[in-house]
């Protein structure tokens, strides 16, 4: 089966009510085509006065495998663990550490099913290819030579190019567009917001593009 958004959505809404006590709030729910990620929860975090919170979720799952309905619920209700983690605000002491297995192991108990930490893809067969849309990519670096990366969205290139020139602290930029699965996970932006990379991850995405020096 091929996921899709809207299937996501009911997914969720529906794993909520039964297993989260309807209190997990609604994240952006989208797709990737990544071979190696089947599913990730992203989230941006602020300092309040008296806490660290996090907020703005994402949820992706892969399309890149033609996985059946109980491997999608699975994969969903995985990253949904890490949702509770993330917007409880615990600390857990790893990424599928001691709060995350107990979680896991609970739902799998109270719903019969088989959320797995991880899952091995070697005998999964690839979906149908789709023609893959490129996508608006700004590269800059800013005067204390940091690397950032954005995925930006069609109608805000223009508005934001113009921001650009009126960034001091940007040392140079450049735009240029790419089906390259490394930006599947990238949140598509509409304001001047980035990923910070590694310098050399930087020059890896970018070589032999065209930069705009600022003054």
């Amino acid at each position: 089966m091929r996921v899709t958004v809207d299937h996501l959505t009911q997914l969720f809404k529906a794993f909520n009510q039964m297993y989260f006590d309807d209190r997990l709030p609604l994240p952006r729910l989208m797709l990737s085509n990544s071979k190696t990620c089947l599913g990730s929860m992203r989230c941006r975090r602020r300092r309040t006065l008296f806490r660290t919170e996090n907020y703005d979720f994402t949820i992706r799952l892969t399309t890149f495998y033609d996985m059946d309905e109980g491997e999608t619920q699975n994969i969903l209700l995985h990253e949904m663990i890490h949702l509770y983690i993330a917007c409880n605000n615990l600390t857990d002491s790893a990424p599928h550490g001691r709060i995350f297995r107990r979680l896991m192991h609970e739902l799998n108990r109270k719903s019969g099913r088989n959320i797995t930490v991880s899952t091995s893809t070697k005998n999964w067969k690839r979906s149908t290819p789709r023609t893959r849309s490129k996508k608006n990519i700004l590269a800059l670096v800013t005067c204390d030579d940091k690397h950032f990366l954005s995925v930006v969205h069609s109608k805000y290139v223009q508005q934001l190019n113009q921001r650009l020139q009126q960034q001091s602290p940007i040392k140079q930029y450049c735009w240029f567009t790419t089906d390259d699965e490394f930006f599947d996970d990238f949140p598509v932006v509409r304001s001047l917001r980035g990923r910070k990379v590694s310098a050399q991850l930087f020059h890896e995405k970018t070589q032999g593009r065209c930069w705009t020096k600022e003054p």
